[in-house]
């Protein structure tokens, strides 16, 4: 981003919460997002998939997860309680305004999140030249 900002590269593909404040400021322009939808927090700017890339996913997300060995109802808790402050207002308004979008769901939704994260990364990384760094 600060070579972005000091004119050192055209452009760059950044988290949307990570470049919200200099996008919000002015000192960078969105050009898309990568999401299949907009985000409410930047509703002007379009998607790839929009721009003509069809088939263009990919967006970030976060989980809660705890140690393997924590007990059922303790996990059934911990969701419940995350997904009932995950309807409050103010943590709703939070999370759009950095350009998150609140999903909330299930310890399983979760685990096939996570599978079908690996499984996208296991192709990129399998394609020629490309490498992890």
């Amino acid at each position: 981003m600060q070579d972005l900002l000091a004119g050192q590269v055209k452009g760059m593909m950044y988290g949307a919460s990570s470049a919200m404040p200099m996008i919000k400021s002015g000192q960078v322009r969105a050009l898309a997002v990568t999401s299949r939808k907009r985000l409410q927090s930047l509703p002007d700017v379009p998607t790839l998939r929009e721009q003509g890339f069809p088939n263009y996913d990919f967006a970030s997300w976060f989980g809660v997860v705890a140690p393997a060995k924590t007990p059922a109802p303790v996990l059934a808790r911990l969701n419940r309680e995350i997904n009932i402050a995950l309807t409050a207002p103010e943590v709703i308004e939070k999370i759009n305004s950095t350009g998150g979008v609140v999903t909330g769901g299930s310890p399983g939704q979760l685990g096939q999140l996570i599978k079908q994260s690996i499984e996208r990364y296991r192709k990129i990384y399998g394609l020629p030249g490309v490498r992890p760094q």
